[in-house]
């Protein structure tokens, strides 16, 4: 098991050392600017492919790392027909790396979400034209597979008279421990929580909004928190979320996205708190008939 959370933090790692790399934008006003990016770009293009590949390796097969090799070539290519032509290279940056199609990405978020058994990945990764993409794709997948938390090191769990189960899983500290002590508040059947180094934990509870996953990165003064809710059960009390991208409707009353995502910074110290009060407050599927429920919104027109 200490094999497989290794692995798992290696994955995030990865995660972040692309997102690094990627961000080199070709900020070029000259020919020996324009050399010196593509030159660079290049060994960073490599270094993203070797990445992509040592992740994929933990979740996929030789197909997937076959398309990538297909990608990452035609990258490379794109890259040296720019010529050193500080439009072109603009041009490629946009269509190879941080693109992301607001129709794939609605894709993989309708698709892709904890305790769901038709969950996959690999359905939308041969549609992935970007770096931005790819990345986004793998990350959503392992932060909503419950199967990665479920096969980490126990470090405690619990279950109640109604047979709600709280799991921690991974490497324990303070604020693990203390999130794991306080989910006894929080009306869930199935609560994991995954805590691994370099102060990242994740969240998944099933019944907020079918599937709530938290993703926590924190130091010792801040932490940025994102969340994502598969299913929106009642637009009034999502909306009231902290950080929450607003759900819309459209002139029939039909969500425009069954999901809702959100995110938001908090001092640290004030961190359980914040937590717990947004898992208190994420509707479930008995909020659907309530007022601003999914059911009340459409009768109401």
């Amino acid at each position: 098991m200490e094999e497989k959370l290794q692995s798992l933090e290696q994955f995030f790692q990865d995660d972040a050392k692309i997102k690094q790399l990627m961000t080199f934008y070709p900020n070029v006003y000259d020919r020996d600017t324009a050399i010196a990016y593509e030159d660079k770009m290049i060994k960073n293009l490599q270094e993203i492919k070797y990445l992509f590949t040592r992740m994929l390796k933990k979740i996929g097969s030789d197909r997937e790392i076959d398309y990538l090799n297909k990608l990452f070539a035609r990258y490379e290519s794109s890259l040296l027909n720019c010529k050193y032509d500080p439009k072109k290279l603009a041009q490629f940056y946009e269509a190879c790396i941080s693109n992301m199609d607001p129709a794939l990405i609605d894709e993989m978020n309708c698709n892709i979400f904890g305790y769901y058994i038709f969950s996959n990945y690999q359905g939308t990764f041969f549609k992935c034209k970007t770096i931005n993409e790819l990345l986004h794709l793998l990350h959503t997948y392992m932060i909503n597979s419950e199967s990665f938390y479920q096969t980490m090191p126990i470090i405690n769990k619990k279950e109640d008279e109604y047979e709600n189960k709280v799991t921690l899983y991974g490497r324990n500290n303070f604020l693990a421990q203390t999130l794991f002590d306080s989910m006894d508040q929080i009306d869930s059947s199935i609560i994991d929580i995954l805590s691994l180094k370099n102060n990242h934990i994740l969240i998944m509870a099933k019944d907020l909004g079918h599937a709530l996953t938290v993703e926590i990165e924190y130091d010792e003064n801040m932490t940025h928190v994102s969340y994502f809710i598969p299913k929106v059960c009642n637009i009034l009390m999502v909306n009231k979320l902290k950080g929450i991208t607003p759900v819309k409707v459209d002139e029939n009353g039909n969500l425009k996205t069954p999901y809702a995502k959100g995110s938001f910074e908090v001092e640290t110290k004030d961190l359980l708190p914040t937590i717990i009060e947004l898992l208190q407050n994420v509707p479930q599927d008995r909020d659907m008939s309530m007022e601003g429920g999914i059911f009340e919104n459409k009768k109401a027109r």
